[in-house]
Parts: structure tokens; C-alpha cells; sequence
């Protein structure tokens, strides 16, 4: 399989600093995830991500281009190519 077909999970958690809006920046950070047409979980902590691996390398991108422009923060981003989210999200 190449690297451009290998299927990844990914765990994110975005923490917003120094916002009086930090429940605006998480909604817009998950939009963007939904917008993906990756598979994903959201949870309390992190949201869970399946999907191509370049794909998800996008969304981090995206992220981050939404993130610095909009508030300071912590994006903590773990990838697994043995974990992953069952493929009926």
C-alpha cells in the first residue's frame, strides 16, 4: 500500500488560550472536522479521526490555518497506523 492509500486514525484535541469565546472556537474546529469527509468520533477530550492518511494531514492544515488565525492555542494531534475507529461511524 503507498502512502497516499494507507489508512490512518488520528486523535485531536484543540485547546483554545487566552479566548472569552473558547465554545465558538471548538464548534468551528469541529465544522471543519465534519466538513472532512473523514470518519470521526467526538468525544468529551478529543475527537477520533479514520481515514486516508494524506486526507487527514489536509484537515491538520486546515486546522491550524483556522486556529492561528483566530485565537492562540494547543493542537495535540496523535496518528496510529494499527488503531483505529470501526467503519461504521
Amino acid at each position: 500500500m503507498s502512502q497516499m492509500d494507507q489508512i490512518m486514525s488520528c486523535q485531536i484535541s484543540f485547546i483554545p488560550l487566552k479566548n472569552s469565546n473558547v465554545n465558538a472556537s471548538v464548534d468551528q474546529i469541529i465544522e471543519l472536522i465534519k466538513k472532512s469527509n473523514l470518519d470521526y468520533r467526538i468525544g468529551m477530550m478529543s475527537t477520533e479521526l479514520r481515514g486516508n492518511r494524506e486526507l487527514i494531514l489536509e484537515l491538520i492544515n486546515t486546522l491550524l490555518d483556522y486556529a492561528t488565525e483566530n485565537t492562540q492555542f494547543i493542537l495535540d494531534v496523535r496518528f496510529s497506523n494499527q488503531c483505529g475507529l470501526a467503519k461504521n461511524v
